[in-house]
């Protein structure tokens, strides 16, 4: 789950720059408001993209710490109490 949200926020960040620093929205000296509407629904995408990213890297490393504390108490409850 690490490296898909990896992939995820880091190609969210590729889109978002692509949509705002190499989409077009003029056509020839005139700009274009569907081409506006395109590039602000692919910005937005990406930006979903990145915030999934991110919570599932989040819970990635949650739930690594949630089995490390897991194993940890079941260790601790089979342990001998006379030692």
């Amino acid at each position: 789950m690490k490296e898909t949200g990896i992939l995820l926020w880091l190609g969210g960040i590729a889109t978002a720059g692509y949509a705002m620093l190499l989409f077009d929205v003029s056509y020839g000296s005139t700009v274009n408001l569907d081409l506006q509407q395109q590039q602000m629904m692919i910005f937005l995408g990406a930006l979903v993209a990145i915030l999934c990213g991110v919570g599932l890297q989040a819970m990635s490393y949650l739930m690594d710490e949630l089995v490390k504390l897991t194993n940890r108490e079941i260790k601790t409850e089979n342990a001998d109490p006379l030692s």
